[in-house]
């Protein structure tokens, strides 16, 4: 009994925070606001996590969970492997998209190492890439250029749709990520 108690705290703590990064800047979120909008102490808090990066770094380990569960989980319905790696960097691009305040105002925050889950998001791309077999991207050091073009490219995308949010997002990524494969397949190799 106790330990789920613990874990429906944790979890409601973890949610909060998530409710209040919506409305406000990240520093502006303290374990005092927390505490104050939970209703209990500011011990309680501590009790959980030492510290409000500590609360952070959850929430975006868990985002990053989730965004490589929900890469790795689309379907591969497309005729060529470049429209099925499409379609993934859309999925890619409108996940990032519903969760911009986490990626920007939790990133941002930490300046540390990322976590695994993020690895592990950027180790799949990669592979998506090289499975696509460009000889553009041939060398591990043009597959980690490559995916950090694209994640750049969803990180631009999600901020114009911040801006503009009636933008045709799908189309913007499809028509960059279409562009961004014919380079790759025309580069020549120095």
């Amino acid at each position: 009994m106790r330990k789920h108690y613990q874990a429906t705290v944790k979890e409601q703590i973890l949610k909060t925070v998530e409710s209040l990064l919506k409305k406000e800047y990240c520093e502006d979120v303290t374990i005092r606001s927390v505490a104050q909008h939970l209703g209990v102490a500011v011990g309680s808090i501590y009790t959980y996590f030492p510290d409000k990066n500590a609360i952070l770094r959850e929430i975006y380990r868990r985002t990053c969970k989730d965004f490589l569960t929900e890469l790795q989980e689309a379907p591969q319905k497309y005729p060529t492997p470049e429209e099925n790696f499409i379609n993934l960097i859309v999925l890619a691009c409108t996940f990032r998209i519903k969760n911009s305040y986490r990626y920007r105002k939790i990133l941002y925050s930490l300046e540390e190492e990322p976590p695994e889950e993020l690895k592990a998001v950027r180790a799949f791309i990669q592979k998506q890439l090289s499975d696509l077999k460009l000889k553009a991207l041939s060398t591990s050091n043009e597959l980690v250029k490559a995916e950090r073009s694209i994640l750049a490219l969803c990180e631009g995308i999600a901020m114009m749709t911040l801006l503009q949010p009636k933008l045709d997002t799908v189309g913007i990524i499809t028509f960059a990520l279409r562009s961004l494969i014919a380079g790759w397949k025309t580069k020549i190799s120095s």
